[in-house]
Parts: C-alpha cells; sequence; structure tokens
C-alpha cells in the first residue's frame, strides 16, 4: 500500500500541476521537518477535539435527538388525530369511516417515492439545503393545517378532505427527505449520536400519544384541542429548523465533519486515477451496488420490523376493545389511546434507548436478521385478542385485557431495539467515504418497510 501511495505522489509531482488540495494529502516521502509538523498538527487536532467534546457533545446529542423527533412527528399527529377528522367528516359518512386507509396512502406513496429518488440523486442538493428545505415545508403544512381548524368545512367536506390528502403527501414527502439527510449525516459519528436519532423518533409518537390523550380530556372543544395540537407541532418543527442551523455552526460538528471530509479525500487519493471529482453516472451505480450488498443483512432486518408492525398497527390495534366490566371512562374512551398508542409509543421510545446501552446481538452473523423475522408472530397473537368488529367470525383466543397489553409491551420494546441496532451497526460494515450514501439506504429501508406495512395492513385487518 505505502508503496502504491508513493508511486502516486511521484506521478503527480510529475504533472507540473498540482492543486492546492492534492499537495495537502500528497503521500510523498516526508523530511524530518514535515514530519514534525505532521505530528504536531494531528496532536493539536486531537487536543482540540478533546476540547470541544466535553464543551459540545451534549448540545450535538440533544439537536440529533430533536431532528430525530421532527423527522416522525408528521405521521405520528395525523394518525392519532381520529377525533379530529372524524369530526371534520362527519357530514360525509363514506369518508369518515375510511379516512385512515387514505391517510396511509398518501403518506406512504409520496414517502417511498421521494425516498428513492433520494438514495439516486444524493449528489445534486447539499445536505443543509434538504434539511431546512424539508423543515421549513413541514413547519408551513402545519401551520396550514392548524388554521383550518377553525373554518367551517361542514359543507365542503371533500374539499376540505382533498386538501388534506396533498397536506399529508408534501408533508410525508418532506419527512423522506429529511430523514434520509439526517440518517446520512448522523453516521458519520460515533453510535451515541445515531442513538440519539432514533430515540427521538421514538419521543415523536409519545409526544403526539399523550397530545392526543390530553384533547381527550378536554374534548369539550374539539376545535380548540385540535387547534393546540396541530400547533404544537409547527413549533416543534420551527425550534427543529433552529437547532439544525445551530448544529452546523457548532465547533464540534466543524471538526468532526472536517476529520471526516479529511479521511475521504486520503483514501479518493489512494483509488483514484482522475482528478475529477465528479463521478460518471456508471460508478454511482457501482457504488450503490457495493454498499447495498455490504449491509444487505441489516436493510432486510429492518425492512421486516417495519413490515410486521405497520400490518398490525395502528389498523388492527386499534381495534382491540377491552373486555372489562362494567363499561366506564377507561374501557370506552382511554383504553385504545392508552394501551395501543401510548403504550407502542413508550415503547418503542425504550427500546431505542436500550440499544445505546446494550447491543445484543453483535454486528456480526445473521441473528439479528432471525430475530426481527421472528417478530412476524406477533400478528396471530393480535389477531386472536378481542378486535371488533370481527367481520369474518373468527374465534378469540386472548379474552383477557392482559394479553394484548403484554404482547405491545414486546412488540414495541423489539421494535426500537431492533431497528436502532441495525441502523447503528451499519456503519461499520461500509467505507467511511460511502457513510451519508449508507445511511441513505438504512433511512430507505425504513421508509420501505412502514410502505409494506401498511399495504399488508389491508389484507390483515378485512379478514379478522
Amino acid at each position: 500500500m505505502s508503496s502504491s501511495r508513493e508511486n502516486l505522489a511521484r506521478r503527480l509531482s510529475m504533472n507540473g500541476d498540482i492543486s492546492t488540495r492534492q499537495r495537502q494529502v500528497s503521500f510523498s516521502k516526508p523530511t524530518a521537518g514535515q514530519h514534525v509538523n505532521a505530528e504536531d498538527n494531528k496532536t493539536q487536532q486531537h487536543e482540540e477535539m478533546h476540547r470541544v467534546k466535553h464543551k459540545g457533545s451534549w448540545l450535538v446529542y440533544l439537536i440529533f435527538y430533536l431532528l430525530g423527533c421532527g423527522t416522525l412527528l408528521p405521521w405520528n399527529f395525523f394518525i392519532t388525530a381520529n377525533e379530529y377528522f372524524r369530526y371534520k367528516l362527519q357530514n360525509d359518512s363514506r369518508l369518515s369511516s375510511r379516512f385512515q386507509n387514505y391517510f396511509s396512502i398518501a403518506s406512504m406513496g409520496p414517502n417511498l417515492l421521494v425516498m428513492i429518488l433520494n438514495v439516486v440523486y444524493l449528489h445534486r442538493l447539499s445536505r443543509y439545503i434538504r434539511i431546512c428545505g424539508s423543515l421549513v415545508v413541514m413547519a408551513i403544512m402545519f401551520a396550514i393545517t392548524a388554521a383550518l381548524v377553525w373554518i367551517d368545512t361542514s359543507t365542503r367536506s371533500e374539499e376540505f378532505f382533498i386538501i388534506t390528502l396533498v397536506k399529508m403527501a408534501a408533508i410525508n414527502a418532506c419527512s423522506s427527505i429529511l430523514q434520509g439527510a439526517l440518517f446520512g449525516m448522523v453516521v458519520m459519528f460515533p453510535s451515541k449520536y445515531i442513538q440519539a436519532v432514533m430515540a427521538g423518533q421514538g419521543l415523536a409518537g409519545v409526544f403526539a400519544s399523550l397530545a392526543s390523550i390530553f384533547s381527550l380530556v378536554g374534548q369539550n372543544d374539539v376545535k380548540r384541542s385540535a387547534f393546540g395540537y396541530f400547533g404544537s407541532a409547527t413549533v416543534i418543527l420551527v425550534i427543529s429548523l433552529i437547532a439544525y442551523i445551530m448544529l452546523e455552526k457548532t465547533e464540534f460538528v466543524k471538526i468532526h465533519m472536517k476529520t471526516q471530509s479529511d479521511t475521504d479525500v486520503l483514501l479518493e487519493e489512494v483509488t483514484t486515477k482522475s482528478d475529477s471529482i465528479e463521478r460518471k453516472p456508471s460508478e454511482i451505480q457501482s457504488t450503490l451496488f457495493e454498499v447495498v450488498r455490504e449491509i444487505l443483512p441489516l436493510v432486510v432486518s429492518v425492512f421486516c420490523v417495519f413490515l410486521v408492525t405497520l400490518s398490525v398497527y395502528p389498523s388492527t390495534n386499534a381495534r382491540i376493545a377491552s373486555t372489562s366490566e362494567p363499561k366506564n371512562d377507561w374501557t370506552e374512551k382511554f383504553f385504545t389511546p392508552v394501551t395501543c398508542f401510548l403504550l407502542f409509543n413508550v415503547g418503542d421510545f425504550v427500546g431505542k434507548t436500550l440499544s445505546g446501552y446494550i447491543q445484543k446481538p453483535g454486528d456480526k452473523g445473521y441473528w439479528l436478521l432471525a430475530l426481527c423475522i421472528s417478530r412476524a408472530l406477533f400478528i396471530p397473537l393480535f389477531v386472536f385478542c378481542n378486535v371488533q368488529p370481527r367481520l369474518n367470525g373468527s374465534t378469540t383466543f386472548f379474552t383477557n385485557d392482559a394479553y394484548p397489553i403484554a404482547f405491545m409491551v414486546i412488540f414495541a420494546i423489539t421494535n426500537g431495539y431492533l431497528v436502532s441496532l441495525a441502523v447503528i451497526y451499519a456503519p461499520r460494515r461500509i467505507n467511511s467515504k460511502n457513510a451519508e450514501l449508507g445511511g441513505t439506504i438504512m433511512a430507505f429501508s425504513i421508509v420501505a418497510g412502514l410502505a409494506a406495512g401498511a399495504g399488508a395492513s389491508f389484507l390483515v385487518a378485512p379478514n379478522i
């Protein structure tokens, strides 16, 4: 390897016109003075990294946490706002009973399409534009949603519904761009920052579930509750935008990204024979397939987790009714919001948080993939709970409320834990210069799994 580097440096020297960047990474044999200077620069860089580590790493961690929350906030806020949309669509029985199905299509279709484009055309737009632009658009869409709360649409249910679907498509397309760019960035940092993004996604669900429950408590005024609900999402997205701009300006990020960039330059100088930075489409395609091959078991693991999860959550889980007697507010009003939405999101959050402390099974072998596939057992377990109405008269085996609650705890924790492990392990299997592409591919596997799971739900729910 050292001889090839020296040969490359000699060839570059003979050209007589070496760029500043090439001179900085030249592999020609250093003189004694140059060796000392290089060691001094390396020592200074390590000292500077150590100095800012304790000063800025906690802030960077919190910002990644917040940005992770922003990626799944739109989806969680819309799927948990059942009562509001039933209220707005109450004059159209067809829409009021099936709006969740249309929401799934409007969410997952654009999400998957944009994520594919995000992977293929990753190099066309800067990360800064993708993240800031997506947060701005999502904040505007949520502000419009909050404003529509106060407009009387009782005689224009279809127009309101079409506008809602367009907003959902725009929001989820931007969420896909944000998720791809964010994962592409965070995989270039230590694994604890990846865990922060994953835990932030779990926190988004917890926040949306709690907000939904509080709105039920104050259900005397549906409009006021809904305005506060969607307004809070708008505020969080604006705060996320400001936080990201701050993130790019922190010393910790600047130094860490510079170190990563310098490493990529060294790798590029050794492996390429061309002076051009731009790669041909065929080379980009080759790199894409190479990265996919290296992390394929992890990609499939993430896909399987979300395929299983979305096939029953929330379409089937939300139909599980309490069997407790006598009937009261808990069994009639709060059972589903708490045991379905809140319990799932809290468990998911716990699982994603645990992945920062416990990482078993390891990143070698196929044990992780096997565990992800085994979660398919949850589908029949939930189907045989007290799902109502039972459209085909199938038998209910688990008639006590304790069963769906216990199943949900394990279901939710494994969802968050296994997905987080797969995303954390991905950067360990790929070359550092392809880290951003690898992160985007993992984000794509999340979106693809969600889309496939939403499609599978149409096969599971109607056949119970």
